[in-house]
């Protein structure tokens, strides 16, 4: 976790888990937060690593506890969670464009929009460049 958070980048996500529930046989939900850093494409020698935690919720302070003490540049998806993160001023977002693209095309899709069809139209240049 240390070597995660003293990078310039993270990358950060978190998945859902089911977690068994002793007494009743059911299960309940939980979180596996994951946070990277892999600085190689940009010229680093630092290696590439990740770190992990649980949590039985998908709470924002979440996030907030595993981040403590990181600044720098936060890749992340849309989750609200980590609004307050970027409010304080030591994490930059860097938006997902894959999230962004999504919500033009559904938008798109469901009324014809031009704006919305422009957009993905110049998001597929920018993923054509990246091929």
């Amino acid at each position: 976790g240390q070597h995660v958070r003293a990078g310039a980048a993270v990358h950060a996500d978190d998945t859902p888990v089911s977690v068994l529930a002793p007494g009743n046989g059911k299960t309940k939900t939980g979180r596996v937060w994951v946070y990277a850093r892999d600085e190689r494409p940009h010229g680093s020698v630092a290696p590439p690593a990740a770190f992990y935690r649980f949590s039985m919720d998908r709470k924002g302070i979440r996030p907030a506890e595993h981040l403590k003490g990181y600044s720098g540049f936060m890749h992340a998806d849309g989750y609200a969670g980590f609004e307050e993160l970027y409010r304080s001023g030591r994490i930059t977002e860097v938006a997902c464009l894959a999230h962004i693209r999504r919500k033009f095309f559904d938008i798109a899709k469901a009324t014809g929009s031009a704006v919305a069809t422009e957009a993905v139209t110049r998001i597929a240049a920018l993923y054509a460049v990246e091929a």
